[in-house]
């Protein structure tokens, strides 16, 4: 336990995929195709604590996150982290008040998007988010990307606990 604590202390925004084999790679980019998005993004805390910083990310736009700094205390994934429980926002694209920093920054419209906290060795240290997203220029009305029916199946609400109900796949 002393060695993983000693491990994770040195893990940060900017080296988090030095530590990650290519197999751990292909399976982080696997798990946001097989949830069905477009965007996923790993944040963790900076070393003061009053950031999060995209550590690993996966998709066209979320590319342009390398080097935002989100501030902790605004937004779901502070939220999420501060809370350490997760986080689910459908119909996003249908329910538009005006586009979020992040919608600004990534030049998508986000449809819907799951934030997870994100621990090593028992301590949060930052959120996952995956995100369903439709590009600004060819979003047209009608189109619906909802996650929970991504991920658990149409019309199967996830059960206590997490576990997906049956003829749905698990996260």
């Amino acid at each position: 336990e002393e060695r993983v604590a000693q491990f994770s202390a040195v893990i940060r925004a900017a080296n988090l995929v030095e530590f990650l084999d290519p197999l751990m790679h292909r399976l982080i980019a696997e798990c946001f195709r097989d949830a069905g998005v477009h965007e996923g993004v790993i944040w963790m805390l900076d070393g003061e604590g009053t950031h999060l910083l995209c550590a690993c990310q996966v998709g066209p736009a979320s590319s342009h996150l390398l080097n935002f700094r989100h501030p902790l205390d605004t937004g779901l994934a502070s939220m999420v982290l501060a809370t350490q429980q997760p986080f689910c926002e459908n119909n996003l694209a249908a329910n538009r008040v005006a586009p979020s920093n992040l919608e600004e920054r990534l030049g998508v419209i986000m449809c819907s998007r799951i934030l997870v906290p994100f621990f090593i060795a028992g301590k949060a240290r930052g959120v996952v988010a995956a995100v369903a997203a439709m590009d600004r220029e060819s979003s047209r009305e009608g189109v619906h990307a909802d996650i929970v029916d991504r991920v658990f199946g149409p019309g199967q609400p996830p059960r206590p606990g997490g576990e997906a109900a049956v003829g749905g796949s698990s996260a």
